[in-house]
């Protein structure tokens, strides 16, 4: 139905406010059954100085049902919220939470309250906001759900505001309610606890759905699906008698592997600490069942196993061909579940024998590395919800590679419906009301398909129970007891009095509760599953196993393999393999997660099964059933080795023919059953980002020509942001050299293949944070022989291999006074670096530190009172230049082969300042600054050009490319402005000037004024414009507009720029046109987006961000494209 918003206006006149027992402004529509249409929201009446509302205490009503939670809403408003002007009061919501704000003399600000728990859409809630003049209250169905005691003294209204009905509405904002309101009331007193729970008791029977069902569940069984039913709603009709006892435990030979990794500890911007994971479906193996029987899905090792409740022994298991992350769903003779290789799967629930698979997506099969396991680009991380004989579920995670939503016979697997969607489905599907409610990973919204949307008219009313706060994981609810996991614990509440029945300790968090065959399940999130019941008797222990050590010679290929490699991590292929002996010996000597590709289905279930029962199924080795006649589906530059089993049988020619393009491309090697070695070839026309912006001479663009054409996804997962750097803290970028990708962590650098993404090493460097790094200079680099890594007054040599020290570097001032290493760069065999003051670079983590230098205007910048080369080989030291007049500007530090630049003050004050700093207008507006070469070889003067500047520079930077040394700097002159000179890189003589208006507000937050320029072959890019770089002609026809937030600065490859706008973007130069790389994911804040190895590779940089953002990982995408430059197109 189309909606028309209507706005009614409706004079009220004659209220006499006074204290009464019944509400003074009441609306009633009816019982919840007759109210169907959408609210038209109602614009009441527009007040003057708050008469007529109450002033000193009031509480606000309703019975309310969302259809669709967004950003805001009202149900009903008396408010004016514009920035720090803040009065009046709402009932209302916030995404999908109910909310009641009001404002008092006391604060002059808004105080929202918020229930803590959440709404289901489609259902009907009463809600209460009241106030007493010293508490503020929100309760929710005649529960008191949270309390502030911020506001005191009167209500403050402003001179005039809207009382709206329906709507958050004030003078330059309205947000409609999208759903109904039946009953809306306002009363200019406090109602009690006893009257609200009153109010929603002798209503409650009119609003279908508003008190929790006890109905049977569609599905049938003890505990059929997670959380019993299909509105996880966790309530069962089953009693269990109190007190239980452990009848059995069983420790699962490997634990759960849980997709994501924790979040940052913090989220500085908004002030938020302790932050919790959002995405916890697969941290433990959640257990379904009937009966005597119950059913799980590992996340560790591919399988799904029946378990015998009587005892804990399993009674059978089937293996998947990758994680199985949700529980399976049991309809009748049915057991239904999803799995990361991207099939659905029904097996024979007493028997374990597979009915039927079914591909949920319509792309040509690929494998990729996704959370450190092999599978699917779109995998299955849906639950399945069946209905009658049709199962929905949700296949793939980025919808920009493709994302659906799908109905399958559970007949026969056949897929009856198949829509995309522009969501990443991620977590348990649920019905709330009429609608099939889809998780989306950390996005805490998650979206909602309507009956017409998913093929179902079915409705579901029962609500999900709620956690108490000492038991946060799980709940679920017999008729007379509410049952629920904490850390180390599980209690039993009765319902009626929240009295505490029974406590049991646990191993680990208790993340699953499920009631089977009589008794309570638990699991937690180190593998045990125990069972409690009512028998008092001694409780049967299956511990853990272990694989046993073996000490075996490598065999003969293994043992080549191992000599031809520089890392001993990453995947390795295994191809015409019979038995377990090669997969075995390479698994036990190396670090490798081994593949084994066969054809044939019975000797896949053989190696299966045997590595197994030798424990080392999933967690090191896995079998995958290909075509022999089929190219080999996995991505391209995956595997760092492939042998093809010299004790095995020959390879099909088909996946032969794929190995070199599957070889990693500078540490790959393949070996056949003839012993020939064969290596990777490094990628045709691949960049490289060896420093902060791509090379020395800050070009900010790695000249990669393979980043062109569709990119699919190559790899995603780790590294995570539980160790980052707060993205507002504006970093370091991360290097690419000789297939290895350095990421910059929280005082720590990770080593990563970049092309299948295995953490090969993680480094503690203590004292290596740099913050605000624009206005600073980079502190790593990356070259063939060592990552280069400053912290406080040394510079690391770590081995790219290992993250080993290699090597260390001093840096030393002449006069003898205490310095730190400030900027680290390479060119031909020199290591350069400079002095600075001791804590001069900015180095907290902290809110303090990001307003006092990441963003906004007139910040100062760090300095340098040295430049200074070393040789890289022997450390010894070569030349070290020493300032008289003035101190260096760290953000103009760039090198050539043969020369270094940077810009020199003549204000002595710089050299003196005890912090290392100056503002610009101390550094070059006080007394001008010299534009100075130095030759490398000797560290002398090469040339120096003395420069005057304007009034209000922000930030600077200098870069060199084809003869041409650009000085860019922004400026304050009504607006933001950039100004550009280029000279002559050999001479020093200028060539040509530009400036140009960006035309935004000066002190902007979001980095306006912070950009890097970027050259791509002739073209200089300054953003949102381009200029020819010999001329400095205007070039009219890009228009690098990034339509979207953005706060970082660009990076580029031969034909595209990348940068944040809201989601990773790209700007296909040759096109003309933006494209998103994904709709899921942001990157940092500065640059994180690297077109390096003919790769476009993302690591994790959002860390601490609390915005629904799907995803938060690292990643990296695979251009479709040949080698070609923006020129060449």
């Amino acid at each position: 139905m189309k909606r028309h918003l209507i706005t009614v206006t409706l004079i009220l006149m004659g209220y006499a406010i006074k204290l009464t027992a019944r509400p003074v402004m009441k609306w009633d529509h009816g019982v919840g059954a007759e109210v169907k249409q959408p609210t038209i929201p109602k614009l009441v009446e527009t007040i003057e100085e708050g008469k007529g509302l109450p002033k000193e205490a009031l509480s606000v009503e309703a019975w309310v049902r969302i259809e669709k939670p967004t950003r805001w809403g009202g149900i009903l408003s008396a408010i004016q919220d514009n920035g720090s002007y803040e009065r009046g009061w709402l009932l209302g919501y916030e995404n999908q939470q109910f909310c009641f704000a009001l404002a008092t003399e006391k604060t002059n600000r808004l105080t929202y309250l918020k229930d803590p728990e959440g709404y289901s859409t489609g259902l009907w809630y009463h809600v209460v906001g009241t106030y007493d003049g010293k508490t503020q209250r929100i309760y929710v169905d005649g529960q008191p759900k949270a309390t502030s005691l911020t506001q005191s003294g009167p209500i403050l209204y402003p001179p005039k505001l809207p009382l709206s009905l329906g709507a958050y509405r004030d003078d330059n904002e309205n947000y409609p309610l999208e759903g109904q309101v039946a009953y809306t009331a306002l009363w200019n007193r406090t109602l009690t606890a006893k009257e609200i729970l009153q109010q929603f008791n002798a209503r409650k029977q009119e609003f279908p759905g508003a008190e929790p069902s006890q109905s049977t569940p569609v599905l049938a069984g003890d505990w059929p699906t997670y959380q019993h039913d299909n509105a996880r709603s966790g309530r069962t009709p089953q009693e269990l008698p109190f007190p239980l006892h452990l009848q059995w435990s069983r420790q699962i030979n490997i634990p759960p592997k849980p997709a994501w990794p924790p979040p940052a500890k913090q989220d500085f911007w908004h002030n938020k600490y302790n932050l919790q994971p959002r995405v916890t479906y697969d941290r433990a193996f959640h257990l379904v069942g009937d009966d005597n029987r119950a059913y799980f899905g590992s996340s560790a090792d591919d399988q799904v196993r029946c378990l015998d409740m009587t005892n804990g022994d399993i009674l059978w298991s089937f293996f998947a061909e990758g994680p199985v992350r949700l529980a399976p769903t049991l309809k009748g003779d049915r057991l239904l579940f999803g799995a990361d290789d991207g099939f659905a799967y029904c097996l024979n629930p007493k028997t374990g024998k597979l009915l039927w698979r079914t591909k949920a997506n319509t792309n040509p099969s690929r494998r990729i590395p996704g959370n450190s396991r092999l599978i699917s680009p779109w995998p299955v991380r849906s639950s399945i919800v069946v209905e009658g004989s049709v199962a929905y579920l949700c296949a793939g995670l980025f919808p920009n590679q493709g994302a659906w939503h799908l109905a399958l016979d559970i007949h026969t697997g056949k897929i009856v419906d198949s829509k995309p969607i522009q969501f990443s489905p991620q977590g348990y599907l649920a019905q709330r009301g009429g609608q099939l409610h889809i998780p989306t990973g950390r996005d805490r919204k998650g979206r909602t398909l309507t009956p017409s949307q998913r093929r179902s008219k079915s409705k579901s009313l029962a609500r999900p129970v709620e956690s108490p706060r000492e038991y946060p994981f799980s709940a679920i609810a017999t008729p007379t007891h509410r049952i629920a996991g904490g850390d180390g614990a599980i209690a039993a509440f009765q319902t009626e009095t929240g009295e505490t029945t029974w406590k049991e300790e646990v191993p680990g968090r208790a993340y699953g509760l499920s009631i089977i065959g009589g008794k309570l399940v638990v699991s937690t999130d180190d593998g045990t599953i125990l069972c409690f019941g009512p028998e008092k008797i001694k409780p049967k222990q299956i511990l853990r196993e272990h694989p046993p050590r073996i000490n075996q010679p490598p065999l003969e290929q293994v043992s080549a393999a191992k000599e031809a490699l520089t890392s001993l991590q990453g995947y390795a292929l295994v191809l015409g393999a019979t038995g377990t002996q090669t997969l075995r010996n390479l698994a036990n000597s190396t670090q490798f997660h081994v593949v084994a590709a066969v054809s044939d289905i019975r000797l896949a279930a053989k190696l299966r099964r045997e590595l197994n029962e030798q424990l080392l199924y999933g967690s090191r080795i896995t079998v995958q059933i290909l075509s022999s006649s089929q190219s080999l589906p996995y991505s391209d530059y995956l595997f760092n080795c492939i042998l093809e089993d010299k004790l095995g049988s020959p390879a099909p020619d088909y996946w032969q023919k794929d190995i070199p393009r599957l070889l990693q491309p500078l540490n790959g090697v393949a070996i056949d059953r003839a012993g020939i070695l064969e290596r990777g070839k490094p990628v045709d026309g691949a960049g490289e980002w060896t420093h902060l912006y791509a090379n020395a001479a800050n070009t900010a663009c790695s000249m990669d020509q393979r980043t062109s054409g569709t990119l699919s996804l190559q790899w995603f997962g780790l590294p995570g942001p539980e160790k980052m750097l707060d993205r507002h803290h504006r970093s370091i970028p991360p290097l690419w050299k000789n297939g290895r990708l350095f990421v910059p962590g929280n005082e720590r650098v990770y080593g990563v293949d970049a092309y299948n993404g295995t953490v090969l090493w993680e480094r503690a460097t203590p004292g290596s944070r740099r913050v605000g790094i624009f206005r600073d200079c980079g502190s790593m680099a990356a070259s063939t022989e060592a990552l280069y890594v400053a912290a406080e007054g040394i510079c690391y040599a770590l081995s790219p291999e290992t993250g080993k020290t290699l090597r260390t570097f001093e840096a030393k001032h002449p006069a003898g006074d205490s310095v730190h290493w400030g900027l680290v760069a390479y060119t031909k065999n020199l290591l350069v670096g400079s002095t600075t003051r001791p804590n001069a670079s900015r180095k907290t983590h902290s809110m303090a530190t990001i307003r006092e230098g990441t963003y906004w205007d007139n910040r100062p910048a760090i300095t340098s009172n040295s430049l200074f080369a070393h040789e890289r080989k022997n450390g010894k030291p070569k030349w070290q230049y020493i300032p008289e007049t003035g101190a260096l500007l760290n953000p103009s530090f760039t090198l050539t082969e043969d020369k270094a630049y940077f810009l020199e003050s003549r204000n002595p004050a710089t050299l003196q300042a005890k912090d290392g700093r100056a503002t610009y207008a101390q550094f070059v507006e006080s007394h001008g600054a010299d534009l100075v070469a130095i030759d490398l070889v000797t560290g002398k003067e090469a040339w120096r050009q003395p420069l005057q500047f304007p009034k209000g520079v922000q930030n600077s930077s200098l870069l060199c490319a084809k003869g041409r040394l650009v000085l860019q700097y922004s400026r304050n002159d009504k607006t933001v402005r950039y100004d550009s000179r280029a000279f002559d890189s050999s001479s020093g003589n200028l060539l040509w000037t530009q400036t140009q208006d960006n035309r935004n507000r000066p002190g902007g937050d979001h980095g306006e004024q912070d950009h890097h320029p970027v050259v791509i072959d002739d073209k200089l890019i300054i953003e949102p414009l381009a200029y020819d770089l010999a001329t400095g002609k205007r070039l009219p026809e890009y228009d690098l507009r990034r339509h979207g937030h953005g706060c970082g600065t660009m990076s580029a490859s031969a034909s595209s720029l990348y940068f944040r706008a809201t989601n990773p973007t790209e700007y296909l130069l040759g096109e003309r046109k933006l494209r998103r790389i994904t709709t899921v994911s942001r990157p940092g804040c500065w640059i994180n987006i690297i077109p390096a190895g003919g790769l476009v590779l993302i690591p994790e940089a959002s860390s601490g961000c609390t915005c629904d953002f799907a995803v938060q990982a690292s990643m990296a995408f695979l251009p479709s494209g040949k080698p070609q430059t923006e020129s060449t197109k």
